[in-house]
C-alpha cells in the first residue's frame, strides 16, 4: 500500500482529530478501492488531489453512493469535494441565479445540521 501526498495529509489530519482510518479497503461488490475507511463514522473516504482524479473515479463513486454506500469525496484538508450540482444530481451546465444558489447553500447547511456526525457552525442569515 502506497499513499500519495494528498492521502498522507488527509490521514494525518483525521488522526489529529481522533479518527483512525483503515487504508485502501477493497469493495468487491463495487469493484473499487476507496482511499480510507473510518469505522467510527462508518464512512469510506476518497481523497481527491486533482479535478482529473475525480473525473476518472466519479462514475464508480456515484454508483456506490446510489447503491447505499456512505462515500465521502474530500480534498486533502477534509473539505467536501462535491459541488452543489453533484449533490443534487444536476448537470454542471445548469446555471442558478444568486438567490437560487443562496437557497441551495442554506438547504445544504440545514441538511448537514441534521446529521449527528457533522458539525456546522455557520448560522443562517
Amino acid at each position: 500500500m502506497i499513499l500519495n501526498k494528498s492521502e498522507i495529509k488527509f490521514k494525518e489530519m483525521m488522526k489529529s482529530k481522533g479518527f483512525e482510518l483503515i487504508p485502501q479497503p477493497y469493495l468487491k461488490k463495487f469493484k473499487m478501492r476507496p482511499d480510507f475507511y473510518c469505522p467510527k463514522t462508518r464512512t469510506y473516504y476518497e481523497v481527491i488531489g486533482t479535478r482529473q482524479a475525480y473525473h476518472i473515479k466519479k462514475e464508480k463513486i456515484k454508483f456506490a453512493i446510489r447503491n447505499g454506500l456512505k462515500v465521502s469525496v474530500v480534498h486533502p484538508d477534509g473539505r467536501p469535494y462535491f459541488t452543489y450540482a453533484d449533490r443534487l444530481g444536476r448537470k454542471k451546465e445548469e446555471k442558478h441565479s444568486q438567490k437560487e444558489t443562496k437557497e441551495l447553500f442554506h438547504s445544504l447547511l440545514d441538511h448537514l445540521r441534521k446529521q449527528p456526525n457533522k458539525k456546522v457552525n455557520k448560522k443562517r442569515t
